[in-house]
C-alpha cells in the first residue's frame, strides 16, 4: 500500500545535515567535530522560525570551518569543544562554545539574534557582541573561527 511521504521538520533537517553525505559535515575529521551536543538537542526546539535559522546557522559554520580545515589540516590538532545548545524558552535558544579562556554565544530570538564573544583576564578580560543577521552569518564566523583559532 502507497503511504503519503513524512514532512521533515526542521529538526530532521538538520540532523539530516549534520549527518548527511552530502554536507561539509561529512568532510570534517572527527577531531574537529564539534557539533555533536547541538545535533542531540536540537529536536526538543518547539519553535518553527528559530530551528530554521539555526540550522541555516549550523550549515554555514560547517561550511566555514570545513573551508578552514582545506586551507590548513593543522586545524584538526587543536582542541575544539563541543557546541552546545540551550533551549531559553519557546522564542529563544542560545548556542555557546566554551574555551578554557574566552567564550562565544549565538542568540536566536523570534525577532531578532545576536552574539558576543567574552575573555577572561588572559586575553584582557575583552568582549563584544552584535547582532546576527543570516545575511552576515558567513563574514561573523569567519571572524569568530579566525579568533578562535589564534587563541585556542
Amino acid at each position: 500500500s502507497l503511504s503519503e511521504p513524512n514532512q521533515e521538520s526542521n529538526a530532521d533537517i538538520l540532523n539530516n545535515c549534520i549527518l548527511s553525505q552530502n554536507s561539509y559535515y561529512s568532510y570534517l575529521p572527527k577531531e574537529i567535530d564539534i557539533f555533536s551536543k547541538i545535533k542531540n538537542k536540537f529536536n526538543q526546539l518547539d519553535n518553527k522560525q528559530i530551528e530554521k535559522r539555526i540550522s541555516d546557522f549550523i550549515s554555514c559554520f560547517q561550511k566555514i570551518l570545513y573551508q578552514i580545515y582545506m586551507a590548513d589540516n593543522n586545524i584538526s590538532s587543536l582542541f575544539l569543544p563541543q557546541l552546545d545548545l540551550t533551549i531559553i524558552d519557546k522564542e529563544s535558544a542560545q548556542i555557546e562554545w566554551t574555551f578554557k579562556d574566552f567564550r562565544i554565544g549565538f542568540l536566536f530570538e523570534d525577532k531578532e539574534s545576536s552574539w558576543y564573544l567574552v575573555t577572561g583576564k588572559s586575553l584582557d578580560e575583552f568582549s563584544t557582541s552584535g547582532d546576527l543577521e543570516e545575511s552576515k552569518y558567513e563574514e561573523i564566523l569567519k571572524k569568530i573561527l579566525s579568533f578562535t583559532i589564534r587563541n585556542v
